[in-house]
């Protein structure tokens, strides 16, 4: 299966490599009839969407509902060492990365577009939803917000420059 939905080569690379090795392309046959009996199974070849009266209900109050309770159901409890949480709303909080004042992130690489790549899809869908900066500067006092960067080997400069910034901050 290629996951890189615009680049075509993997189409030619795997025609070269079933004509070279017979036993990628038993590997293939093998898998490809196992996904086609469970589509068999649950009846997509007489059915292709079984539920397709359920896609009005996406992004109602009920989805958002039952997705919630879902979230609520999954979360991991951490340890909670020197009472960090729940937050303080009277310290100063730094959050920083570069994800975090995106929604795409925090929904899937699957969600709306390929790879979550469009920010507005997620704005502007359902109801008003929150990055992880959006939800902390809505609870607290004084938020700073320092994102945009991914550091990589070499960049020490902004590494120093994030530990002087957070000094000035309590968590």
């Amino acid at each position: 299966m290629s996951m890189v939905p615009m680049d075509f080569s993997f189409r030619d690379i795997c025609i070269d490599l079933a004509k070279k090795d017979p036993a990628f392309l038993e590997r293939v046959n093998d898998a490809t009839m196992r996904i086609l009996k469970v589509k068999e199974k649950l009846g997509l070849f007489e059915n292709p969407y079984p539920f397709e009266e359920d896609l009005n209900r996406i992004g109602t109050n009920e989805s958002e509902e039952f997705n919630l309770e879902a979230a609520r159901e999954s979360i991991i409890l951490a340890k909670n060492d020197d009472n960090l949480l729940p937050l303080s709303t009277n310290k100063k909080i730094l959050v920083t990365g570069p994800t975090g004042n995106l929604l795409r992130v925090l929904c899937g690489g699957w969600s709306y577009v390929f790879q979550g790549q469009d920010e507005n899809a997620f704005q502007n869908f359902g109801r008003k939803k929150l990055t992880v900066f959006g939800a902390i500067e809505k609870k607290a006092k004084q938020v700073k917000y320092l994102g945009n960067f991914i550091l990589v080997s070499g960049s020490e400069d902004l590494f120093n420059i994030i530990i002087k910034i957070s000094r000035g901050c309590q968590l």
